[in-house]
């Protein structure tokens, strides 16, 4: 016997089903395509500072990549000809057969880097940890909402 309860909402509904894809997923819709991979001038201007059309087609990728997972994606090999198109296009480059991304190591870092400092990202570490959850745990100890 089953005697488990059920959950009441379904996780999509929870948390964005995108988030935690370590890959551009191959089905994407056209709102997605449209909201996370159409650029602001602002980065059509990063992503030219890359030096040529494999490394700004692989700069755009993380850039679209981590706004729509949340995370740097690893793997370009799967990306749907609809998402090269459309980033081509705002490009003015050819879009590719396939994605040649990085050619080197180091490049593939450097990118992710600038892309960090250009969104404000940064990586949570232990010390980001606590310090985050601090707040809340003398909430909770205090049991007021300001933790005083």
């Amino acid at each position: 016997m089953n005697n488990l309860a059920r959950f009441p909402i379904s996780v999509s509904a929870v948390r964005h089903p995108r988030a935690g894809f370590e890959s551009i997923p191959r089905d994407i819709s056209k709102a997605e395509l449209l909201r996370y991979f159409t650029y602001s001038e602002n980065d059509l201007q990063e992503i030219n500072l890359c030096r040529g059309a494999d490394n700004r087609t692989g700069f755009a990728l993380l850039l679209s990549g981590v706004r729509l997972t949340g995370r740097f994606p690893h793997d370009f090999e799967l990306v749907p000809h609809s998402v090269l198109t459309h980033i081509c296009a705002q490009l003015q480059i050819e879009p590719p057969l396939f994605v040649n991304y990085p050619q080197r190591r180091p490049t593939r870092h450097e990118h992710t880097e600038r892309l960090r400092a250009y969104l404000g990202l940064r990586n949570f570490t232990h010390v980001a940890r606590f310090n985050r959850s601090r707040p809340t745990c003398l909430i909770v100890s205090n049991g007021t909402k300001s933790g005083l």
